[in-house]
């Protein structure tokens, strides 16, 4: 319910002229500056894309391990009462 109204705020500001394209499954923001600094980076070389792609997939699972770690902590501190208050 929260994702249809996420996209109707976004319809009515009209988001699409200032960078954001709207999906039915997502909001993404395109920063052109960004966008133009990755083709130029990664225009030069395939060996540019290689090390982007790895270094994107490695910090991809780091991300994953940490939100799993701190949803185990959680639930974990969830259950267990606490010593003192």
């Amino acid at each position: 319910m929260a994702w249809v109204v996420i996209l109707g705020v976004a319809k009515g500001l009209k988001l699409e002229k200032h960078g954001f394209e709207l999906k039915i499954y997502s909001l993404v923001y395109k920063n052109q500056q960004v966008q133009s600094a990755l083709t130029r980076v990664l225009g030069r070389t395939r060996r540019g894309i290689k090390i982007f792609a790895n270094v994107s997939v490695v910090a991809g699972f780091l991300m994953m391990g940490f939100a799993f770690w701190f949803l185990l902590a959680n639930i974990f501190n969830y259950f267990v009462a606490p010593i003192e208050f």
